[in-house]
């Protein structure tokens, strides 16, 4: 009987131990199995989706490097001809320089790529594309007057050369004559300095170059207008330029009759320039920056063009009459409601700035009124000038100084001002644009592409990064 208990309990147990091997140790391998295999594919997924993301990313990132590279690519020719079927032809560097031109038969004024299609062209000007440094403010003008004939001789020269700077013999020093050759012609090369301003801007001193030929018969003068140099004559930044001017046969018949129609371009054209056209101008050809970005990725980004005219007021008195400037670029939209970012100083017009930037460009000029009126009204004194400055040291302070002047005694008067954005391929009409506005009307355009827009708001100043930026540039 208790044997027989003992077997029934060991067959129990052995039992047990069956059934335990049976529904537990079995399953639990089949899970594990199971697991592997799942870990295994979905390791194989992800390895895959990796891969082909990696390919993805480094495609992307080519292709964006590709297109960096290409934009900033120092190989890239930024090098423009002006070619005038008056004889003459002129090389400039389009990151470089803005240039505008005028033609000699018709008066009109050509700018960007318009210069690149060959015209009697008889005045070029070209300025620095950035001028925000007043230290840098200068230009170079190229005239050929085929409206006066027979040859001129050295005082002869002299005398037109002085009289296309704007100035006479009683506000200039004569600095030194030396001879010159440009494109295999003779020239003479003269150098004035402006004379010294009086009080605490004495040490502002102007200097111009002009260099004097007489090429197939008519009067041929390079007028550099050097700025603040520390050693008149010198202008290196126009050296390339002046020496790439060359001399061909004319092509084109010299018209006399265009003196009417001239006198009005020219005086347009002075006056973009002596103002900030050159400073607002993005580069000149389709293969700028800008406008190759535009290509790629338009509507989203626009053109805009800004051209004003107005007089400026101070404290209630006139200081400048007719101040007009104009100026173009890049700007892209920033919202669904119409809103566009941009430079600064592409749509800014502020009376102080205008104010105080003109004040420079006519010292630089020669003429320091209106910078030794501003100078006297923000109280500079000859002690806020340390010893031994620097010319750029002395600028900036002056500047500075100018700028703490309260912005509300500026005021524009008569003021017109065509903010022009172009959604699509037309581009507004130049010179209808600067003649409409002179005459302060408001710009129709022939396409409803072309819209108006205007300012929200800016931070920006106009003369900056002297001694280190005061503002973004942004608009």
């Amino acid at each position: 009987m208790v044997e027989q208990q003992k077997k029934t309990r060991k067959h129990a147990s052995h039992h047990k131990r069956v059934v335990l091997r049976h529904h537990h140790h079995k399953p639990f391998r089949k899970r594990h199995v199971g697991l592997v295999v799942s870990s295994l594919v979905g390791l194989v997924v992800l390895l895959v989706l990796l891969v082909a993301y990696r390919d993805t990313l480094l495609s992307g990132l080519a292709g964006s490097r590709n297109f960096i590279a290409d934009i900033i690519s120092t190989n890239q020719d930024f090098k423009a001809t002006i070619s005038s079927t008056n004889g003459f032809s002129v090389t400039f560097n389009t990151d470089v320089l803005y240039a505008n031109a005028v033609d000699g038969k018709s008066g009109k004024i050509y700018q960007k790529g318009e210069l690149l299609k060959p015209r009697a062209y008889s005045k070029v000007q070209f300025t620095p594309l950035s001028q925000q440094n007043v230290a840098d403010q200068s230009a170079i003008t190229i005239n050929y007057h085929t409206e006066i004939d027979g040859l001129l001789g050295t005082e002869g020269l002299k005398e037109l050369a002085l009289k296309s700077i704007g100035l006479d013999n009683s506000k200039v020093q004569f600095v030194m004559t030396e001879k010159a050759k440009i494109g295999d012609e003779p020239f003479e090369k003269f150098v004035w300095k402006a004379e010294k301003s009086a009080g605490v801007l004495k040490n502002l001193q102007t200097s111009y170059s002009a260099y004097a030929g007489n090429i197939e018969g008519h009067p041929f003068i390079i007028i550099v207008n050097e700025g603040f140099v520390d050693l008149p004559g010198t202008h290196k930044q126009y050296e390339d330029l002046i020496k790439s001017i060359s001399f061909h046969p004319q092509t084109a018949e010299i018209n006399k009759d265009r003196v009417v129609a001239k006198s009005f371009s020219d005086s347009v054209i002075d006056t973009i320039f002596m103002a900030r056209t050159a400073s607002a101008q993005s580069a000149q050809q389709s293969a700028s920056i800008s406008e190759r970005i535009a290509a790629l990725y338009s509507p989203a980004v626009v053109r805009v063009y800004n051209v004003y005219c107005t007089n400026i007021e101070f404290d209630d008195e006139a200081l400048l009459r007719d101040s007009c400037s104009s100026s173009s670029g890049s700007g892209f939209f920033v919202s669904q409601d119409g809103h566009i970012a941009t430079n600064g100083h592409v749509v800014s017009v502020d009376a102080q700035d205008i104010a105080i930037y003109n004040a420079f460009v006519y010292a630089v000029a020669g003429n320091s009124t209106l910078l030794n009126l501003l100078a006297k009204e923000a109280d500079i004194k000859q002690s806020d000038i340390p010893s031994g400055a620097t010319e750029k040291e002395f600028l900036s302070i002056v500047t500075n100084k100018l700028y703490e002047l309260e912005p509300t005694r500026f005021q524009k008067i008569d003021t017109m001002q065509n903010l022009v954005v172009t959604l699509g391929d037309k581009k507004p009409d130049v010179d209808k644009l600067v003649s409409e506005t002179q005459a302060r009307i408001k710009y129709e355009a022939e396409s409803t592409d072309i819209v108006h827009a205007e300012v929200k708001a800016t931070d920006f100043r106009l003369i900056d990064g002297i001694d280190g930026f005061n503002a973004s540039d942004v608009a």
